[in-house]
Formats: structure tokens, sequence, C-alpha cells
């Protein structure tokens, strides 16, 4: 699950409509669907990665780095 990052919570939408895209056009893909959590919505997808794997960003390798 993933929400959103933006005021306009367009992103989960962008996903679905994305992986619905690749979908028609015959690519790999990321099934994505999107659900109402609350009161925002959230996009929902399988796993990208391992039980004993997480995901990193660039934001957090450059956030980790000590700046002089």
């Amino acid at each position: 699950m993933k929400g959103n990052y933006t005021s306009y919570g367009q992103e989960p939408v962008n996903e679905w409509l994305a992986s619905r895209l690749c979908e028609l056009l015959g690519f790999d893909y990321c099934p994505y669907a999107v659900v109402k959590r609350r009161t925002s919505l959230i996009s929902v997808c399988p796993g990208f990665v391992a039980d004993n794997e997480e995901i990193i960003t660039a934001d957090q390798i450059v956030a980790s780095e000590q700046k002089s």
C-alpha cells in the first residue's frame, strides 16, 4: 500500500492509470488498484521485494549523507 505524496491526491490514480495503459499495450507491468482508506486514496499492488528486502529511495540515500 502506498499513500499520496502530493496534496492533490493524484499519485494513486496515476499509478493505476499507468498500469492499465501498460496492460492494454501488452507491456510487462505491475498491476495497481486504488482503494479508499479513511479519507485518502491509496494504491495497492503486489510486493516488489521479498520479505527480507526493502526499498530505499534515492531521497533517503541523499538525506543520509552528511553535508559539510
